[in-house]
């Protein structure tokens, strides 16, 4: 999972990453603590410690905005959440493209956390890999997770809660389209990427491929959302993001206004959605009811995104 502080790309192991969450409109301030740790916040009914990693990088101040997002790491049953100025993409990348950080940039104790250089687009593009367990390691971090509960935190039976709590949650990659909220289950996200300048318009393509794009060297077909679900197309913006899902061994892109989050909804929240049509049943099924937070959010189901002909129609395309 790819994200900005300070104009500067960083990521992280998506196998690390808890769910990504949006800032709420209160965050419980700590008296006494450090500039790096901004409180905490109620998730689900238990509070997660907040750290802002522009502060522990020791960076400029920068007000939190709607771009700002929350990275909800794990390690040992214990949470916390880093703030960041905004997720960019989740993406795939080649063991052979990730190096280690030169001896001469390596630190230790609370400079530790960046522990290698993933090289993208030919070595045009550097991103720092920094690594959860260091993080864990930093006093900042430490700090944080001490504002909340020693009971909570590191209690075993708090741990199993939080492991008996995972199959009652569903996990998925909220986007919007316009102000509607929908959402994927992120097992069927393969990745997430930029919108480039421009697609590449491929001659005699099925009328509802916007175009291709090269990603690491195979042809991806994409296709505006929008247009498939019968809305309104509208001009590209640097927030739009092209989410890939894997159709019937079919790789294809689907262009989102943007990708909010990543969050766990409880499957009590699930329910199904109004059937007004036979390919709306089938495609958007199911929606989750967020009472609290008054959203509802429409869930799709990948596989009905398209029909057996226009993935014949696709894979011709990228072949």
């Amino acid at each position: 999972v790819s994200f900005d502080v300070d104009d500067q790309e960083y990521a992280i192991a998506i196998e690390e990453v808890q769910e990504i969450v949006q800032v709420p409109e209160a965050i419980i301030h700590v008296p006494h603590s450090e500039s790096h740790v901004l409180g905490v916040m109620t998730l689900r009914s238990r509070l997660l410690p907040l750290v802002n990693l522009r502060s522990m990088f020791a960076l400029p101040h920068r007000d939190l905005d709607e771009k700002s997002r929350i990275v909800v790491l794990t390690l040992g049953g214990v949470s916390v959440g880093v703030v960041v100025d905004a997720v960019s993409e989740v993406l795939r990348v080649a063991k052979s493209g990730v190096d280690a950080l030169p001896a001469l940039l390596a630190r230790e104790g609370n400079l530790a956390e960046v522990t290698s250089i993933c090289r993208l687009e030919n070595g045009k593009r550097l991103v720092s890999i920094v690594t959860a367990r260091n993080l864990f390691g930093n006093s900042t971090i430490k700090e944080a997770l001490s504002t909340v509960s020693n009971d909570e935190l590191e209690s075993g039976q708090a741990a199993e809660e939080v492991d008996d709590n995972l199959d009652d949650d569903e996990q998925v990659v909220i986007f919007r389209l316009g102000k509607e909220e929908f959402g994927a289950p992120i097992a069927s996200v393969q990745e997430i990427v930029r919108v480039p300048e421009e697609l590449i318009r491929v001659p005699q393509s099925p009328p509802f491929v916007e175009g291709v794009i090269n990603l690491r060297g195979s042809v991806l077909p994409v296709i505006d959302l929008r247009l498939r679900l019968g809305l309104k197309q509208v001009d590209r913006t640097d927030r739009q993001r092209i989410m890939v899902f894997l159709i019937s061994d079919v790789r294809t892109g689907f262009i989102v206004d943007q990708v909010a989050e990543v969050l766990k909804i409880p499957k009590a929240a699930i329910e199904a959605s109004p059937q007004l049509s036979a390919q709306q049943s089938q495609l958007l099924s199911r929606m989750a009811n967020l009472e609290k937070q008054k959203r509802m959010v429409q869930l799709i189901d990948p596989p009905h995104l398209m029909a057996k002909k226009e993935l014949a129609e696709l894979a011709a395309v990228a072949a």
